[in-house]
């Protein structure tokens, strides 16, 4: 995708997952000072819903994601590509989706945290979160050989390998 930002500046592909952090960190508190409290007085609960319906809430919101992540998917295909094989469109069609796991992902984080510090003995709520992000941290580490051996075994026989160096994962 194009990824310049005017004309003496090219946007690093890792740098685009920046997105869903910014979003991350804008929405927690949005989430915090505004919905909490709005949820809370038609609901009756003290943190607006369940730790069950926030994980819930998480699983639309990523299948939203997925599928307008499908949808610029599908108008990236579609486009002419350039001289160098990516397409002319923005590196920025891939904001809404970025935007969404952000989202979902302070849900699925402020329930986590909840759900260890409110159903854990007082001992085990630190050691739980430590876990929790631990086995995120460990789960990234994770996808480097795991593209890797999707490129091994998409690239065999001359084709060009799913995941290339040029391309830009998101999730």
């Amino acid at each position: 995708m194009f990824r310049n930002l005017g004309t003496h500046f090219t946007i690093p592909p890792a740098s685009i997952d920046a997105i869903n952090y910014l979003a991350l960190t804008l929405f927690i508190p949005l989430y915090d000072m505004v919905l909490v409290p709005l949820v809370s007085k038609i609901t009756k609960i003290e943190g607006g819903i369940t730790v069950l319906q926030r994980q819930g809430v998480r699983i639309f919101i990523i299948i939203i994601a997925n599928v307008v992540g499908a949808l610029v998917a599908k108008k990236v295909q579609d486009s002419p590509l350039a001289s160098d094989g990516t397409s002319p469109l923005s590196v920025f069609w891939l904001t809404p989706q970025l935007v969404l796991i952000g989202v979902s992902s302070a849900f699925n984080n402020v329930g986590q945290i909840e759900f260890f510090n409110t159903q854990f003995p007082e001992q085990m709520s630190a050691l739980a979160t430590a876990v929790f992000y631990a086995s995120m941290a460990v789960a990234s580490y994770l996808c480097t050989p795991m593209v890797n051996i999707v490129n091994s075994i998409t690239s065999k026989n001359g084709k060009r390998a799913w995941l290339n160096d040029n391309e830009i994962l998101v999730g």
